[in-house]
Parts: C-alpha cells; structure tokens; sequence
C-alpha cells in the first residue's frame, strides 16, 4: 500500500491505529490504491446544481481532524477539477505526497507553507501556487493562526462510483 500511495509504511501503521489521520488527498491516494471508490470512506456533502451559495454550503472533516472543507464545485457528469474551501488549524502539517494530476491553492487568509520536492514555498493572503501533482508536496500551517485557503485540483474527490463499503474513516459534518 505504501508504494502504491507513496505513503510511508510508518505513516500508513500510524493511520491504522488511529495514532495519525491523513489528509482528504492522502484517503484519496489509499482509496484509489485499494481499487475503491471515494465515497467508501468519504460522505462529503454532494455538488448539487451549478452553483454553491455560502449560506447553504456545510463544512466536512475528516473524523479525527481538524482541518475542515467545504466543498466549493458542483458535480456533473464529466467534471475535471474539484475546489475545497479548506480551513488549517495552526501547527497542522499535512503528509508529503506524490499523485496523478494538478493543483491550485489560493491563500485567503493566515499563512502556509507549501513544500515542492523540498523546497519550501510560504504563502500568505492573495498568493496562489499551481503544480503538477506529480512533485512530491506537502502543506504546513507553521503559525499560531488559522489559515483559510482554495483548493482546486484534477484529484476526484467526490466521486459518486461505489465499488465497496468501508467504515474506518468516515468524513462527518463539521459542527
């Protein structure tokens, strides 16, 4: 599984016994690897209509996390990219990661610091990155603050093919 997710066999053990919990783009990679859908571990609100209102739109975690999304782009047949608003607490770093695809990150607010193959990039309000996600890469929250940023990327997300049923990691509704 560690090579096929590019995730460290110490990281995968310690997601296993609930000492560490991924991000939403590592369960993805796990997901994929296993040959099963997202939605076998992800219950994200779904992309209803063209057009997401802020007032209408739920927040999402992943269980044990404090980092919450909230979903931004619709769903329709054939979509290429998904967008998250997505909220870090300070101190959170993600896992380093490798996958298929692109990303967009959009700082809104607070300060992050994005790592490319190891070369550190910090981030703050108004500052965008795009790579291909193919650059091993990671994000850190390195302040004392909350960082609120978007997040849009060819990953699927939130894929509505269902091939199983797993319960480890639900996502719940944030309150």
């Amino acid at each position: 599984l560690a090579e096929r997710t590019t995730l460290s066999v110490g990281f995968l053990s310690q997601v296993e016994r609930n000492q560490a919990t991924p991000s939403l783009s590592s369960v993805i990679n796990i997901v994929q690897a296993l040959g099963l859908s997202v939605n076998d571990l992800v219950r994200a609100p779904a992309g209803a209509g063209n057009v997401t209102r802020a007032r209408d739109r739920d927040e999402f975690h992943i269980d044990g996390s404090d980092v919450t999304y909230a979903r931004l782009s619709a769903s329709f047949e054939d979509h290429r990219f998904n967008a998250v608003e997505v909220n870090l607490p300070p101190g959170y770093e993600a896992e380093s990661l490798i996958h298929d695809g692109e990303e967009f990150i959009y700082v809104l607010e607070g300060e992050i610091s994005m790592s490319l193959d190891g070369v550190e990039h910090h981030l703050g309000p108004g500052d965008t990155i795009h790579f291909p996600s193919s650059i091993r890469h990671r994000w850190h929250n390195c302040t004392k603050r909350p960082a609120r940023l978007i997040w849009a990327g060819s990953l699927d997300l939130f894929s509505s093919h269902r091939s199983g049923r797993l319960e480890e990691m639900i996502i719940k509704k944030a309150s």
